[in-house]
């Protein structure tokens, strides 16, 4: 027996999953603070995971800077919920 909006699901599910360490990357970089510029420069993406290389990423994240005050890591995961609702 074959369920197609199963197998479409999980096709747009494994999309989600396969694009989602770059989408993460690029939201993360847009709520990250300028100043300089050198914390968005510095953040890359490794593997599956966002880095932010730079001596004072922990101080921003935790909402040092009015740019961004609820730093850069709870907007991404709540960017990252907002997607996975949407493939309900």
């Amino acid at each position: 027996m074959r369920l197609p909006n199963l197998e479409r699901h999980m096709k747009k599910v494994e999309e989600f999953a396969k694009e989602l360490p770059a989408e993460m990357h690029k939201k993360f970089q847009e709520e990250t603070p300028i100043r300089t510029g050198n914390a968005k420069r510095k953040t890359k993406q490794t593997g599956n995971k966002v880095v932010g290389d730079y001596p004072y990423a922990s101080r921003l994240n935790e909402g040092y800077s009015r740019q961004a005050p609820n730093g850069m890591t709870n907007p991404t995961v709540d960017y990252v919920r907002d997607q996975l609702r949407r493939l309900a």
